[in-house]
């Protein structure tokens, strides 16, 4: 009996040796004395648990769940196997699952702050904002002085639509932690996702402006123990919502980068300069990386995919470093077509590490400012050549960008001076899109009822690309057709939703028109409803100021008509490239009232729209499967890699 127990004494104190060693980050060290202890005593759940948060920690994300999942079979009564189980789960890309473990973690601790926290996470990760919320309050009421709860909720504010909240939100984190960088940076970078009027978006712009001089103010002030928050701060978010203001934001942007590089730089002073360009000869295969937070189902692979899948593996070896969470069949084509490596796991250091592994000659950013992760390798500089692209059509605005590589249709004559990047056109729309399947189309019940009544116009992009200026569009477009139905698709947050109608409404109203008569939001749909619901319209509206990109394509396989009015800048002009390939000029308009004229003509003229239809159907060939912007990105590549560019 004494010696059983006096191995049980040995045990806990190993086992709390090894966790003081795993809180310091020794984690080999920590490592073997859990695997120790193990060896001694296999049902030990507390070692499987602490050996499977240190798993998660070195990016093991497979490892970790299999070694929780171990404790939890020993002891299901632990609050906190379960919540760790939850971490693991919404790294692993399953948020719901890491829901249902969260609400087991409360079911055993209903006060466990940070399991009610992280459960938002999951929550808004699944974009159930109102939950997220809700949530997320209950964290900072179990804990008020809970900052990153705080911060959280901030997040989760700002993605619902309420930036004053978010603000509020995220100004309660930073009293309750001044050291905790990405409170400061919600607090005064967040914005409106969809603005009330016009006015609004110059108040917001100018608050926004003068809060990333303060936030590069607090920056260079801040001491070396604050770098890792403000590195975690600039792999938080983005500023996403800024380019949808309908401004020329190459300053900002050029400001916003400049911030970036000057954060991410500090971190890895050693990859700040640009690296030696190497030469290739003739016969060795250049390597090429590519980096994305989509290499999954997304726009961004639907637009840009063939860029990775299409350059000849006898010239190129191809890499695809993945930031975004989530792996579905696009990612298993991506797996088997390059080397693949899922680096969102990975601590920030070994990520720039497994980049820099790669030995690339030319890197590559599908996606730069939307998945905050990518900001962190980008800043930097991990190969000789740099190149931006337009899976988010902005100049990424970052020092460590040689190129901006984009469409010579799509960009204006005067293109380059809104990239702060040498900018590279390719032929056509620069990329080579899969020919949409059309055939798996189904007709939304909701609004299946709809098709045949009246004239039905779709306009399907985000609400938040839709600016108040152009409102009275669609008002005056049902004055000249009085059967006129419009179609919008709702967003995830109801109060966006609501608000959008709301202003629309009340546009139709002051233009004298019955908005219940001419509006409608419909749910937001799969593939195959999204292709049925433009099915069974008439005629489909592009948006203003940011175009739509693979709608219209979608839009232009069942031969819908398609009208545009191209923007200044490359987001604005992805419709008018589109309609120019296929030589229907007639659909491009000059300005707002002829917008108007050519939306009401294709109303009120079913013929026009028949004839259209056709040649759409004849011509649209010519916008898939194109080879040539393919050929010319390899040019490139190797003019750059060869001693040609």
């Amino acid at each position: 009996m004494e010696a059983a127990q006096r191995t049980k004494g040995e045990e806990a104190a190993t086992l709390r040796q090894a966790l003081e060693l795993h809180r310091a980050g020794r984690l080999a060290e920590a490592e073997r004395l859990y695997r120790r202890v193990l060896e001694a005593a296999p049902e030990t759940a507390d070692a499987w648990h602490l050996l499977g948060v240190l798993a998660k920690q070195s990016g093991d994300l497979t490892a970790a769940e299999t070694l929780i999942r171990r404790a939890i079979g020993l002891k299901d009564s632990e609050a906190a196997f379960w919540s760790n189980l939850g971490l693991v789960l919404h790294d692993r890309g399953r948020p719901d699952a890491a829901v249902t473990a969260y609400d087991k973690a409360l079911s055993l601790q209903p006060d466990f702050a940070d399991a009610a926290y992280n459960r938002g996470l999951s929550l808004q990760a699944q974009g159930r904002l109102e939950a997220a919320v809700a949530t997320l309050r209950q964290a900072v009421e179990i804990d008020p002085a809970h900052a990153t709860a705080f911060c959280g909720l901030g997040l989760a504010l700002q993605q619902q639509g309420r930036p004053q909240a978010a603000r509020e939100a995220y100004a309660r984190a930073h009293d309750l932690d001044s050291a905790l960088a990405r409170a400061l940076w919600g607090q005064l970078l967040a914005l409106p996702i969809l603005y009330e009027s016009e006015a609004e978006i110059g108040v917001w712009r100018a608050r926004w402006r003068a809060g990333l001089e303060e936030l590069g103010r607090a920056f260079d002030r801040a001491g070396p123990d604050l770098l890792s928050a403000f590195l975690d701060a600039a792999t938080a978010q983005t500023n996403f919502y800024l380019h949808y203001q309908g401004e020329d934001d190459t300053e900002l942007q050029a400001a916003y980068g400049a911030l970036l590089a000057a954060i991410v730089g500090r971190a890895f002073p050693g990859l700040r300069a640009p690296r030696p360009r190497r030469r290739r000869p003739p016969g060795e295969a250049i390597r090429v990386g590519f980096v994305s937070g989509h290499f999954r189902r997304h726009s961004v692979m639907k637009s840009h995919g063939s860029w990775l899948t299409g350059l000849d593996r006898a010239r190129f070896e191809v890499h695809a470093f993945d930031l975004g969470d989530g792996a579905d069949e696009v990612t298993a084509e991506i797996q088997a077509t390059t080397r693949y490596q899922a680096l969102r796991p990975l601590p920030h250091a070994r990520q720039v590490e497994a980049i820099l592994a790669a030995d690339l000659d030319i890197l590559i950013y599908l996606d730069i400012g939307m998945e905050p992760l990518v900001q962190l390798p980008a800043a930097l500089r991990l190969a000789p050549v740099q190149c931006a692209s337009w899976g988010h059509p902005v100049t990424s605005g970052l020092p460590t960008m040689d190129y901006f590589i984009s469409s010579a249709l799509m960009e204006p004559e005067d293109a380059q001076r809104h990239y702060t990047e040498t900018l590279v056109t390719l032929p056509s729309l620069s990329i080579s899109y899969p020919r949409p399947a059309t055939d798996t189309r189904v007709r939304p019940a909701g609004v299946a009822h709809m098709a045949g009544q009246g004239v039905l116009y779709l306009c399907a992009q985000s609400l938040f690309k839709l600016l108040p200026r152009y409102d009275e569009v669609y008002a005056r477009i049902a004055a000249r057709v009085p059967e006129a139905r419009f179609l919008f698709i709702e967003e995830d947050s109801p109060h966006l939703t609501e608000l959008f109608r709301k202003r629309l409404a009340g546009c139709f109203a002051a233009h004298g028109l019955d908005p219940a008569r001419h509006l409608r939001l419909v749910p937001r749909l799969g593939q195959a409803g999204f292709l049925g619901l433009n099915d069974m319209v008439d005629v489909v509206l592009d948006s203003f100021a940011w175009s739509g990109c693979n709608s219209t394509l979608e839009a232009l396989a069942l031969d819908k008509p398609v009208v545009t009015l191209p923007g200044p800048m490359l987001r604005g002009r992805h419709g008018y490239a589109m309609l120019r390939r296929l030589g229907l000029d007639e659909l491009i308009a000059r300005d707002v009232d002829d917008y108007v004229e050519i939306a009401a003509a294709l109303g009120t003229e079913a013929g026009r729209r028949r004839a259209l239809s056709r040649e759409i159907a004849a011509r649209k060939g010519l916008l898939y499967e194109d080879a040539a912007p393919i050929r010319a990105l390899e040019a490139f590549i190797e003019g750059c890699c060869r001693g040609r560019a």
